[in-house]
């Protein structure tokens, strides 16, 4: 049975009062031994169980969209299957994008783009809105939830670190937009 960092480290404690009680220095010396084992198991269980996992979601993640990325391509382009496991060994030494390394994820998209492969980019083109526009909607939203201008100016002294909503430029009023999009539908969820 697999034992909790905690409960070794009780283990060691315990183990360290007995040795106080030791009728000798043989016993003591063991006793401490055993409870200095414990607190190195106890020191490992707790780093294994602290080790970044969320860096390997993100990184699972970035590889997924990739892959899609490749696929996409290569409907994009209309390769057939074959064409397609010959372009990846060629360029990756691989049969499969499942098996591809990073840097051969690289390489086949740098080649797929070469033969004329035209990746959508990822951000969204932003429209120059003007600012009376932007001002109106920060005002529908904070009427829509019954907030005042106080609270606008509270987001942009969170998110933009200026004092007012009427200091924000064009970039930094989308940004309390977005947040203040985020509270209705939060508020809308309930």
């Amino acid at each position: 049975m697999a034992e909790t960092a905690a409960g070794l480290r009780e283990q060691a404690h315990n183990l360290r009062a007995s040795a106080q009680r030791a009728d000798s220095l043989d016993a003591y010396d063991k006793d401490m031994r055993q409870a200095d084992d414990l607190d190195e198991q106890a020191r490992r269980l707790e780093a294994a169980a602290t080790k970044s996992k969320p860096k390997a979601k993100r990184v699972d993640r970035r590889r997924n969209a990739q892959l899609a990325k490749i696929h996409i391509a290569r409907q994009q382009l209309g390769m057939d299957e074959e064409t397609y496991r010959a372009m990846l060994q060629r360029i990756a030494g691989v049969t499969s994008a499942k098996a591809l390394t990073p840097t051969g994820i690289g390489r086949v998209l740098e080649h797929l783009r070469s033969i004329g492969f035209k990746d959508k980019n990822a951000r969204r083109p932003n429209p120059h809105i003007s600012r009376e526009a932007q001002i109106g909607k920060i005002e529908a939203l904070l009427a829509d939830a019954g907030r005042p201008w106080g609270y606008a100016d509270a987001i942009a002294k969170r998110v933009c670190q200026i004092d007012a909503v009427a200091f924000c430029n064009g970039d930094q009023l989308q940004k309390i937009i977005a947040a203040l999009a985020i509270d209705q539908r939060r508020r809308k969820a309930r």
